[in-house]
């Protein structure tokens, strides 16, 4: 490695991508410093930009890391921990102020794995053209119902239940969703960078009708509030900044639109005469929405009493058995922690013999045992003679990449 690369570095960015590659290890300073036979003082001042890096360390950093001289040469991502926006204004505890850090550490990682592998397979990307909405001077309800109903109408979605929203954003809007497990308090994160574009991780650890209200909820930020950091924490607020309440609210009209709901609750009710806890249970399946959040939102609506959906808590409605006698399958869901064209994006470069078996293992997060696994399902379109190039280059083109 040239000196006269390091020198023209940013010597703060450096060590920020030092500090946040530890910290994805479970390494303190002290650890590092012992492993590298250095100073504690000296891994500080290094991580501060303090203390200009020598190639030759930099190459031991990365041995000790696991990972290769130039991830810490990128350019880094354009927000910092003041930036970001909690969904309330109650005081984190340091252990999740650390888990928060190192989930956005985790996901900005991600997503510069995958542009390397666009980068990689040489894919020429078309930019999605999404637009991103003003709502100042909007009360965020209002603002909120609206440009949900705007989405609806440009994604051609109408009043129908959503798809395997994941996919389908994905598909639709070139965003980056990462299902990474996280601390049962987090629901979700977003941010958004000019190289990287939107970029959000989802609680896979949640069921599948709450990520997709934490996926609606960081798309509303998406459209409306591009250039917020956001981390959705599950707790009760005191105060809700305005923009959390207009991504809460978003989510609420995007995936339960409020005219699709009255036609289905009214019609339920004109077919029997009465409307039972267990019809909630069925419009709850019909739209993919968990029987909290839709009992809530027809509360709103005024369609049930205020208080509704806490009585029957209180008097022990068991959701999950009146499911089960109504035959309601699990909503449909891909619980991978990667994108769908990024995996497709990792085999590819594998067997373009662009990347190793082991670089792939990287990239995947997963052992040798396990990538070979994942390579099983990719082996008809890259190694069956009766496929060929042109049905893996139509595959990606199939789903926007």
């Amino acid at each position: 490695m040239s000196l006269d690369i390091l020198s023209k570095l940013d010597i703060a960015e450096i060590g920020k991508e030092l500090a946040d590659a530890r910290k994805m290890r479970g390494f303190t300073q002290a650890d590092v410093a012992q492993m590298l036979d250095m100073a504690r003082t000296t891994i500080i001042a290094i991580e501060k930009g303090e203390r200009r890096i020598k190639a030759e360390e930099l190459v031991r950093f990365a041995e000790v890391y696991g990972k290769q001289v130039k991830d810490f040469l990128r350019k880094g991502i354009s927000f910092e921990p003041r930036s970001i926006q909690f969904r309330s204004t109650l005081v984190h505890t340091d252990k999740e102020k650390e888990d928060i850090e190192n989930y956005l550490v985790e996901l900005k990682n991600l997503c510069r794995n995958y542009i390397e592998l666009e980068e990689l397979c040489k894919i020429n990307k078309i930019e999605k053209n999404n637009p991103i909405y003003t709502r100042t001077g909007i009360p965020a309800e209002e603002a909120s119902e609206e440009i949900a109903r705007k989405e609806r109408i440009r994604l051609e979605l109408g009043d129908s239940p959503l798809p395997n929203l994941r996919d389908f954003l994905e598909e639709k809007t070139g965003l980056k969703i990462f299902y990474i497990p996280m601390n049962s308090k987090i629901s979700g994160m977003y941010f958004f960078d000019k190289e990287l574009g939107g970029c959000i991780a989802i609680n896979k650890n949640h069921p599948e009708s709450k990520r997709r209200m934490s996926l609606a909820h960081e798309y509303g930020h998406f459209l409306a509030d591009r250039y917020l950091v956001s981390v959705s924490m599950e707790e009760n607020y005191k105060k809700m900044p305005e923009s959390e309440r207009f991504a809460e609210n978003f989510a609420y009209n995007f995936v339960l639109p409020p005219q699709a709901l009255k036609y289905k609750y009214y019609e339920i009710k004109q077919a029997t005469g009465v409307f039972t806890p267990r019809d909630i249970v069925l419009l709850s399946y019909h739209f993919g929405a968990s029987f909290q959040v839709t009992t809530l939102r027809l509360e709103s609506l005024k369609l049930v009493p205020n208080g509704l959906y806490d009585r029957l808590i209180d008097k022990g409605i068991k959701v999950k058995e009146i499911e089960e006698e109504l035959g309601l399958k699990k909503i449909n869901s891909r619980e991978d922690k990667f994108p769908l064209s990024y995996q497709l994006l990792a085999a590819t470069a594998y067997y373009q013999e662009i990347i190793s078996e082991g670089q792939l293992s990287k990239y995947l997060g997963l052992d040798r045992i396990d990538t070979r696994i994942f390579l099983e399902e990719y082996d008809d379109i890259y190694v069956n003679p009766l496929f060929n190039q042109d049905l893996s280059e139509s595959k990606l083109e199939e789903i926007g990449v």
